[in-house]
């Protein structure tokens, strides 16, 4: 059929090209527990090894396993191949009690906040007062009144403002709204200031006052509070990315968070007496990327402005003693042997690092500026601005002994490790055990918190890449059945062919249609269709409304994208009782892309045509994400773009993104690769073709796993524009949290806006908030749990508590340390500097030292609200 429109014409050929289906993998637990867990080593800790547990029949257990019997990732550099124990790190005991020290010392931030600062309590924060921001990353930048009529800054939360999103029904995401809040729940930090210099010796650095509103209690500064919840650091070893955005790489550079997508990062080493450059790329160290970011950032730890050199000045230089401001048990389990009776260590930051590191990393007389360059003349610039080898290379021992003490952290010995590897068959009960299968079944929790990490963002998930989930997945997203669909946005405006005036006969034509067409010898089967069309006037009025039967690709013998549509009426008058439905998406018209639409009726004799903007019509594929990090709903995208973000180069986050570019032929910083046989849903190569007209690369059955080929879409010109808008879905996604010791490290969700195991299993149960959302996770639908699930699957949750946590036996003794704790009464009077006066060891709260033995006393929790079910 030929048909002349405007001033341009275009050929339609109207075929019955029929569409086919990829059926995605469903998951289904056909397995049931006896009283008794499968057998394991016996009493005593099991070995370490690469082979858990195994289920019943032989076959491998679809449970996760116990975290004794899993390694640590080994960490090595990607350049030269070489492990950091044998090329960097010479005393790995050494390191790790370098990194104590420095992750416990107050005197590491520009006032009084050291890591630990942030990560005391069960590796996170358990403090309610001065916890509150106001949505700064996409928010209203201002602070809500709170369900309990608080509001501001300083505030002291109680329960009852929990949680920040309330239904009316709590099982029902649809029932009414009565309270809701895009505050988050975070850690305090520093009060805003400009960096002038360090002092060794002193606790806080010179800074000058900023003024800080929204954080400021009558235009007098209080403590910051940063931008997401705190994170646990226990187990943060075995996370591939860290932060909740991923942006602390998995490959450390050696400077800052950003492992390769820093172009110019380079640390110092002596060869032959010379300083030279030395590019970095530190795998499986997402650890210390983590690290070096917080002591710079001035919302955690510093006056802005200031850089790790400067950092290592203040540490390394005398009269600094480590840990000089706290006490340090003489039974702590690394430190004990360096405490001093009163206060500090026996030692200096320098003999640590001396001790720890090869000498090529510090042992030199030269002086280097604070990016590292030699100075030809040190003399000539200002002893502030000048730097020893140590303190220039500062940002990697920093950083390198961080991750040495944070990879110690390590809690295995929950009742559920005990059980699961059968160290003790009684370590759960029933009740725990009718909760697992609620996690393992009705409440799809495992599709996300898997492995014996409980999140698909671990090591143990996405290496070694070749045997899991790849980093990037294809799948359906939200509530979606189908594999495609077409749909107008808005309804698309069509007129027939003729004489007749437009305005009198113009209809519009509202689409949204799903189906999963099929392969068969080559060809596409059309799919069953779902969804709804809809033909109706200018002003709204509904004329007929049609029920889709059959969607398939392919609809015309052009090279375009292109789908056929068949549907029959179901009510209204004056419309034929079928109608076919060609759409054409992105056809190219001169200097610009158009969008189509032919409807015939059900003996072929044209109806309708339109044409629009290319944005008005849309055929849906499944989606790319990253693995392990998903949209669920917990707040609106557009607050928090999560993964989807940018890092300060321009590089996109996510890998999903990268990809893309990569597909472009495009170079990305990140090193990976992108198996498409892995993907739930693979491309078919006979239905996506006319998706991507430009054809497929690398066809594969995948060893015979699939029946049609599959394969990445070429780098051409006629699927560049396909490739350009692939499906992705990673705004508003975030890092899965292990589960953890997750009694402990209240409260919940990026946005801290849970408090209790209760309402974040009510979120699910009800599917979650903001469910209006294309990129969210398809999991997170209503479970229909009932209340014994629901009670039995927090006591699940519960199970996964390590009791060495709980009461900070080895390795989770420290030393003493006094947090920031808000301000009972916030002043301003000696001396008048616009900040509010604090004293830390007054107004702050005391965390006592512990030895390795552990406390008499459970950690406290948020609020106290699990104080009584701490085993």
């Amino acid at each position: 059929m030929r048909i002349r429109s405007s001033a341009w014409i275009y050929t339609l050929t109207i075929t019955g090209i029929s569409i086919g289906s990829i059926s995605s993998a469903a998951c289904d637990f056909d397995w049931v527990w006896d009283e008794d867990p499968p057998p394991g080593p016996g009493p005593g800790k099991p070995p370490h090894g690469p082979h858990g547990p195994h289920g019943p029949h032989g076959k491998p257990a679809d449970v996760p396993e116990s975290l004794a019997t899993k390694e640590l990732p080994p960490i090595f550099d990607r350049i030269t191949g070489k492990r950091v124990e044998a090329d960097l790190i010479e005393d790995l005991d050494a390191a790790v009690a370098l990194g104590k020290a420095l992750f416990w010392d107050m005197q590491s931030g520009s006032d009084g906040q050291a890591c630990a600062s942030c990560h005391f309590a069960a590796g996170a924060d358990n403090r309610s007062r001065n916890q509150l921001s106001p949505g700064l990353l996409g928010g209203n930048g201002k602070f809500d009144p709170t369900r309990t009529g608080g509001q501001g800054v300083n505030l002291q939360l109680v329960a009852h403002d929990y949680p920040f999103h309330v239904k009316k029904d709590p099982d029902d995401r649809k029932s009414k709204v009565i309270f809701d809040t895009d505050d988050v729940t975070s850690s305090q930090g520093v009060l805003r200031t400009g960096f002038e210099a360090v002092k060794p010796g002193q606790l806080a650095d010179i800074c000058e006052v900023v003024d800080d509103p929204p954080f400021q209690v009558k235009d007098i500064n209080v403590r910051r509070v940063e931008l997401r919840n705190t994170p646990t650091v226990i187990n943060a070893a075995f996370n591939f990315r860290n932060f909740w955005d991923g942006r602390a790489n998995r490959i450390f550079n050696g400077r800052d968070p950003f492992g390769r997508r820093n172009k110019d990062a380079f640390v110092l080493e002596m060869k032959a007496g010379k300083p030279v450059q030395r590019k970095l790329e530190l795998v499986n160290a997402a650890l210390a990327s983590q690290a070096v970011g917080p002591p710079l950032n001035e919302f955690e730890a510093s006056c802005a402005g200031r850089t790790l050199p400067d950092v290592g000045r203040k540490l390394l230089r005398a009269p600094t003693i480590p840990l000089a401001y706290q006490k340090v048990h003489p039974q702590d389990s690394v430190l004990g042997h360096l405490a001093r009776p009163t206060r500090g260590l026996n030692t200096t930051y320098a003999k640590l690092i001396e001790q720890a590191f090869a000498d090529k990393l510090w042992d030199s007389d030269q002086w280097f500026d604070a990016d590292g360059k030699l100075l030809a003349n040190p003399k000539a610039v200002p002893e502030g601005q000048r730097f020893s080898l140590m303190e220039a290379n500062f940002s990697l021992f920093w950083g390198l002994a961080i991750q040495a003490y944070e990879r110690t952290l390590v809690s295995d010995d929950s009742p559920f490790d005990r059980w699961r590897d059968g160290r003790d068959k009684h370590a759960l009960g029933p009740r725990e055990r009718a909760g697992l299968d609620v996690f393992m079944k009705d409440g799809k929790c495992v599709n996300c918190h898997k492995t014996a990490m409980f999140t698909s963002a671990s090591t143990l998930h996405l290496i070694p890449e070749d045997e899991e989930g790849g980093l990037v997945e294809r799948m359906l997203m939200s509530e979606e059945r189908f594999h495609y669909g077409v749909r107008t946005r808005p309804a698309f405006k069509v007129h027939p062919l003729s004489l007749w005036k437009p305005s009198q006969n113009e209809r519009f034509l509202d689409l949204d249609v799903e189906a999963t067409p099929t392969a068969k010898n080559s060809q596409i089967v059309p799919g069953k269709a779902d969804g709804h069309i809809v033909l109706g006037r200018p002003g709204g009025d509904v004329i007929c409304t049609y029920e889709p039967l059959t969607m398939t690709f392919g609809a015309d013998d052009s090279i375009s994208r292109d789908a056929k549509i068949e549907a029959v009426r179901r009510k209204g008058k004056g419309c034929p009782n079928k109608l076919k439905i060609s759409v054409r998406d992105d056809f190219k018209v001169f200097d610009t892309y158009l969008d189509f639409v032919v409807v015939q009726d059900g003996d072929g004799h044209l109806e309708f045509v339109g044409h629009a903007d290319r944005s008005l019509l849309q055929i849906r594929q499944p989606a790319l994400y990253d693995n392990g990090f998903y949209n669920i709903g917990v707040r609106p995208t557009a607050e928090d773009i999560g993964v989807g973000g940018e890092d300060p180069f321009g590089n996109p986050l996510s890998f999903t993104e990268q990809y893309v570019q990569k597909l472009l032929g495009k170079d990305v910083r990140d090193p990976f690769e992108v198996d498409p046989c892995r993907f739930e849903v693979p491309w078919n190569i006979v239905v996506d073709d006319p998706l991507f007209p430009g054809g497929f690369k690398d066809k594969t059955k995948c060893g015979g796993k699939l029946p049609v080929s599959t394969g990445a879409p070429k780098n051409n010109s006629a699927n560049r524009r396909s490739i350009e808008h692939l499906r992705t879905a990673v705004r508003g996604a975030f890092k899965t949290p292990t589960l953890r010791n997750i009694q402990l490290t209240a409260p919940y969700m990026h946005n801290g806006g849970m408090a209790t195991l209760e309402q974040v299993v009510e979120f699910y149960n009800r599917g979650g908030d903001f469910h209006r959302n294309e990129e969210r996770d398809p999991d997170i639908t209503p479970l229909g749990l009932s209340d014994k699930q629901k009670a039995d699957l927090v006591l699940f949750l519960e199970s996964l508590t390590d009791p060495d946590v709980v009461y900070e036996r080895a390795p989770f003794d420290h030393p003493q340390l006094f947090v920031p704790n808000g301000l009972h009464k916030v002043a301003d009077t000696d001396p008048k500097d616009g900040r509010a006066d604090e004293d830390l060891f007054k107004n702050g709260l005391e965390i006592p030292a512990v030895g390795k033995n552990g406390s008499k006393k459970p950690i406290a929790t948020f609020l106290g609200l699990e104080k009584g079910d701490l085993p």
